[in-house]
């Protein structure tokens, strides 16, 4: 009977709270789920914000602590805690964070409240006593693990629901031309917003337009923003017309963000000569009276705190960009509201978005495919669907390990089986001492008992140790790197241990949490001695797990002082001038500049790109009018590149010195038109290689659109690229600008690894592979202007 009381939906068990008993108790808080995410929208297996409204029905305000469920495929329960204080007048509203599960592996999420007690020892300062209210999460409402994110902030869409367009294929949403789903979550409000960074850790991008003011930010939300754009989220504000806070530095939280600009506000400006930015039709007419704002850097500006993106046919900016650590904001003097833009659906996001996004793909409706071309819409809706990031769980585990331990296992077993048994027996009989069999038997036992224990023992793990994989970024001059890794952490102990990633110089900015990778590998029975354990939900940057002398797989997002040194531009022989890199040649793509990195071991698989500049905007309705015009992607002299040996850029990307152009990496095929590109058409993506796709998901927005005509002749279906699990760490954006980009891959079998990982507040040693994404910014270029119809 009492097990059955224990069970009622108004009980609290020792799930929520370990040590402590069962408890009944009736809603004194009353719980409603308000928002998942910015905007109600968040993504399935992911770090995502649920706002919990709640209302206390006690007579005086009291602390409580809000709790909700996580998944581990452990079977251990983590849970995520916030301590908030209650008030009987009105209800009140918090966030809590969480790493989300797939809404396979939990359909609902538990989220309760609890009386805080003090604890002068809890990290929080209070544990959960008594059970107050409850309520659940439908995890079917949230977004589908290989959707990407935008978010739009005020009512004007501007043209950025284009990106949103999608068929199904094979059970995904993808664009029909192109890949990877982009959801669009526009018309947000101030309160959307979450006020930690991991809140908006699903969006790729946020663009401000016209509506809400930065002033009404508050510490907290412009603390989320800053902190997002630093670990590489891209923030795009476009200015009002009039009214706007965001140069008034006493007005706008957000100011040491923007680029160190000079702003001239011109009136009546007709947009026709920007008609190549706004639109590829030749007979939308356009305002002849709008704002247009343009930007002037500031003389003592750095080179990374200004740089124009985009320019009228007079050449003054209208797009200015500042970097900001790995992340950036772009800043738009286009009055891209306006009603007289919107009535015609403008901006086309094709000719202005692509090119501040970084993006390149077509973004017809299915609809709009089907009626011009029957054949290549009946082909979209036979893709095969190939996952990037499928095999992170093969990447981390210690399965050879294990299979070390059971071969030897296996041997001795067999030769105990074999001693003991028929091979012993035949001995006895030949040597006529079979009447000692029983004392042999013992015998033979005993000394393979002692072997067991003995191999046991020696194999028994004695260290802490590691095995991962780590996404590596850093734009140099930045002081900061930023990283996100998987790992699993071996802890030769019974009992739990302290797991923690972080920056002592930005403390409780980083993430770590239990990971779990898609249904259905992520799958599991667990342990039959689950636990519960806690992290706080808002600085998640330590857990104390339960240990049980075997894995523990975590993931963790970092960004701090660096623990690896990256490349760094060294002198040319006999020149005393600072060493930096320059395009020579913008017609080649020619770079000239010579890098020495310091890296624990070599890089393999290295691809470099150069990033010349932007096509010229042009006009007359021929199509998209942007697409990245690059250099040929160089592999440099068999893909290695070895520490402290200078690679000489001049020679890579001119295509001496052995390097040899990559033209099965066709991703970015300037020449081929659209939709005939063969970035995937011919399979140039290894998917059975790590290093291919791990490469080929860091700049996913720029994968070609499969040749579909070619895939037909051959009677296959054309590839569909995916991620799950890395969303955010797509490299696209820099194609909107000159720079050179380094990918390598570093794999090492032992030492630190670039994040400081640490068990009971020790770094540990790991092996693994981490794949190095360098970036140098290059002498700003935005596109001219051509007219091919006049």
């Amino acid at each position: 009977m009492l097990a059955f009381v224990a069970a009622l939906p108004g009980s609290a068990s020792g799930q929520d709270e370990p040590g402590s008993p069962a408890k009944i108790t009736v809603d004194e808080v009353e719980l409603r789920i308000s928002k998942l995410g910015p905007g109600d929208r968040t993504r399935a297996g992911d770090w995502g914000g649920v706002l919990v409204e709640f209302r206390d029905s006690a007579l005086k305000q009291r602390e409580i602590l809000l709790r909700m469920t996580g998944h581990d495929r452990d079977g251990d329960t983590p849970l995520y805690d916030r301590v908030v204080v209650g008030d009987p007048e009105r209800s009140r509203s918090a966030w809590l964070y969480a790493e989300l599960p797939y809404n396979e592996d939990m359909p609902r999420l538990s989220v309760a409240a609890f009386e805080a007690v003090e604890s002068p020892d809890d990290p929080l300062g209070f544990r959960a006593g008594r059970l107050l209210g409850r309520t659940w999460i439908d995890t079917s409402r949230l977004v589908a693990p290989e959707s990407g994110l935008m978010g739009v902030i005020g009512q004007a869409a501007m043209g950025l629901r284009r990106y949103g367009v999608s068929i199904e294929v094979g059970g995904v949403r993808c664009l029909p031309l192109g890949h990877g789903h982009t959801e669009v979550v526009s018309g947000l409000t101030i309160d959307d917003l979450p006020d930690r960074w991991q809140g908006l850790e699903p969006y790729e991008v946020l663009v401000w337009g016209r509506g809400p003011l930065p002033s009404s930010l508050g510490p907290d939300r412009a603390g989320a923003i800053v902190e997002w754009v630093r670990r590489g989220g891209h923030l795009v504000v476009v200015l009002p017309p009039v009214g706007q806070e965001w140069t008034v530095p006493d007005r706008n939280p957000l100011g040491a963000l923007l680029p160190r600009m000079r702003v001239e506000r011109v009136e009546n400006t007709p947009l026709e000569p920007y008609r190549g930015l706004l639109t590829r039709s030749k007979d939308i007419m356009l305002p002849d009276r709008s704002v247009v704002q343009v930007f002037t850097p500031l003389p003592d500006a750095a080179a990374s705190e200004a740089i124009p993106v985009l320019a009228g046919p007079d050449g003054r900016c209208v797009v200015m960009r500042r970097l900001v650590g790995e992340g950036m904001v772009s800043v738009v003097g286009l009055d891209l509201a306006s009603g007289g833009l919107a009535s015609f659906g403008l901006p086309d996001a094709e000719a202005f978005w692509h090119r501040v996004l970084g993006r390149r793909h077509q973004l017809e409706t299915f609809e709009e495919v089907r009626a011009r071309d029957q054949d290549l819409a009946t082909a979209l809706q036979q893709r095969t669907v190939t996952d990037y990031d499928s095999d992170i769980g093969g990447q981390i585990d210690r399965a050879g390990d294990a299979t070390t331990g059971v071969l030897l296992g296996l041997i001795v077993f067999v030769l105990y089986w074999l001693i003991a048994g028929p091979v012993g027996f035949a001995v006895l009989g030949r040597l006529r001492l079979r009447g000692y069999a029983w004392v042999a038997f013992i015998g033979v036992t005993a000394v393979f008992t002692a072997l067991a224990w003995l191999g046991a023992s020696l194999l028994r793990p004695r260290n802490v140790e590691g095995s991962h994989l780590v996404f590596l970024t850093q734009v140099h001059g930045s002081p900061v790197q930023s990283a996100r890794g998987w790992m699993s952490v071996l802890v030769p102990h019974y009992g739990d241990a302290l797991l923690g990633v972080d920056d002592p110089q930005h403390p409780g900015d980083d993430l770590i949490s239990p990971w779990t990778p898609p249904p259905p590998s992520g799958a599991g029975g667990g342990f039959p001695d689950n636990r519960p354990y806690r992290l706080p939900s808002r600085r998640p940057a330590s857990m104390r797990v339960p240990v049980r002398s075997t894995i523990k797989q975590i993931r963790f997002d970092w960004s701090g002082t660096p623990v690896w040194p990256m490349p760094e531009p060294v002198r040319e022989p006999g020149s005393t001038d600072e060493p930096r890199l320059r395009l020579i040649d913008p017609v080649k793509g020619v770079v000239s500049g010579r890098l020495v990195h310091q890296l624990p071991s070599a890089l393999e698989d290295v691809l470099v790109v150069v990033v010349k500049r932007q096509r010229d905007v042009m006009t007359g309705g021929r199509g998209p009018t942007w697409m990245p015009a690059l250099s040929n992607m160089r592999v440099p002299n068999g893909g290695r590149w070895e520490p402290g040996k200078a690679l000489d850029l001049r020679r890579v990307t001119g295509g001496a010195d052995g390097s040899t152009n990559k033209p099965s990496l066709t991703w970015f095929d300037d020449n081929a038109a659209i939709g005939q590109t063969r970035g995937l058409g011919t399979e140039v993506v290894k998917t059975g290689d790590p290093a291919d796709r791990y490469t080929a998901l860091s700049f996913m927005h720029m994968l070609g659109t499969p040749d579909f005509k070619f895939f037909r002749g051959k009677g296959k279906s054309a590839p569909l690229a995916i991620v799950r699990q890395t969303h955010g760490l797509d490299l696209s954006r820099w194609f909107t600008q000159p720079c050179v980009i380094i990918v390598g891959h570093l794999v090492q079998e032992g030492g630190r690894p670039p994040v400081p990982v640490t068990v009971e507040g020790e770094p540990i040693e790991s092996r693994g592979r981490t794949v190095v994404r360098w970036i140098y910014p290059l002498s700003p270029a935005p596109p001219g202007y051509t007219y091919p119809d006049s």
